[in-house]
């Protein structure tokens, strides 16, 4: 609204420095989405690195999201899983941990959605996996 106002008023500097601003907080908004798409595309290469990033992932967002309430936030990451995927974990016959009955292609699917909360919960996932 300043932009078009400053053009109809003439006020030609004005107009610049708007457009700058824009120009500005366009390519602050292009960081931040190129750094969160690399955050949800980057995946691991094997299924141990896989669940280890999950792990991590959801043991920092059980700690601050969920009162440290780990069982609590595993439910409500398998929940997403199922809902986003349509994979249920916890209805798979075995008496291996949950992570352990997704095959490798489903992992990386799994580990992207672990990403994406984090992320979405204000995590900088990088950081948090830098010190694995």
């Amino acid at each position: 609204m300043d932009q078009t106002s400053a053009e109809y008023e003439g006020d030609w500097n004005e107009v610049s420095i708007i457009n700058a601003k824009l120009f500005n907080l366009k390519n602050k908004r292009i960081k931040e989405l190129e750094t969160e798409n690399k955050n949800l595309v980057t995946t691991a290469t094997t299924i141990k690195d896989s669940r280890q990033i999950i792990n991590i992932l959801i043991r920092n967002i059980a700690v601050r999201n969920f009162n440290n309430n780990f069982g609590m936030a595993w439910s409500e990451f398998y929940r997403k899983v199922n809902y986003q995927l349509g994979i249920n974990l916890k209805t798979r016959e075995g008496k291996k941990s949950h992570l352990d009955k997704a095959s490798q292609k489903e992992l990386q699917e799994i580990e992207k959605i672990a990403r994406a909360w984090a992320t979405k919960l204000g995590f900088e996932v990088d950081r948090l996996l830098e010190l694995k």
